[in-house]
């Protein structure tokens, strides 16, 4: 963190980028950065729990919005899309056209995320929605050179961009024996319950779901997924 801070001051006044803050409360407070995160998937999934998963797309932003009221920068306004898999996020949320076009924009953080440009440029379009208005937040298994690509992507579609950078950062250690960056340990904390409610989450990676195995299943039903032999993999 110490190095980011130093290379954020240090920067060429002409440069683009910045350091805009981090969404670790603690050092926020250490180093004077602003607190700054996003929506968690458990949001969503408490909400498909109680209120039925067709309903949570949509309704896990309304709610959000009576928690974080929508004002002009809608820093707080990045919707999650991969709770039940991206496509029927933007599924649902052309239902609703002017929820999303209140928020600031979406996050990414499963799949192909190059793939994930063209889906999410195509729902705002379909919507009437300003594309220029809007951001993709990147946050899956990132690096420079994968930031750099994906900021290239961006501007050729003509959407901001922004990256949440946490494993690369902060678990970039090398092997003393082969010198090569060691795997980072994946560590997925989910909700598993709400209420004795099952809770699921269906990703982009299918491998990286959350659940009781027929509870995914049942989900993915209902949102018309074709079940997969990777399905086999994650439980």
């Amino acid at each position: 963190m110490k190095g980011l801070v130093r290379a954020h001051k240090g920067r060429p006044y002409c440069a683009k980028g910045e350091l805009t803050g981090t969404s670790n409360v603690h050092l926020a407070q250490k180093y004077k950065l602003h607190p700054v995160g996003t929506m968690a998937h458990e949001w969503t999934m408490a909400v498909g729990a109680m209120y039925g998963v067709k309903k949570a797309n949509v309704l896990a932003l309304e709610l959000w919005e009576q928690v974080y009221p929508t004002h002009p920068s809608n820093e707080h306004h990045f919707a999650l899309s991969d709770t039940y898999t991206s496509e029927a996020f933007f599924k649902d949320a052309a239902q609703s056209p002017g929820l999303l076009a209140r928020w600031r924009g979406v996050r990414q953080d499963s799949g192909d995320p190059f793939r994930f440009i063209g889906l999410a440029k195509r729902a705002f379009e379909a919507m009437g929605v300003d594309l220029k208005e809007k951001s993709i937040i990147f946050s899956d298994f990132l690096d420079t050179e994968k930031c750099l690509a994906l900021k290239k992507a961006c501007d050729e579609a003509g959407v901001a961009v922004g990256f949440g950078i946490g494993t690369f950062l902060t678990n970039d250690f090398k092997s003393k024996m082969t010198g090569r960056r060691n795997m980072p340990l994946f560590v997925v904390i989910k909700v598993d319950s709400i209420d004795g409610l099952g809770c699921v989450k269906i990703s982009d990676n299918i491998t990286k779901s959350t659940g009781p195995k027929e509870l995914v299943e049942e989900t993915m039903r209902k949102f018309g997924i074709p079940l997969s032999q990777e399905l086999e993999q994650y439980r």
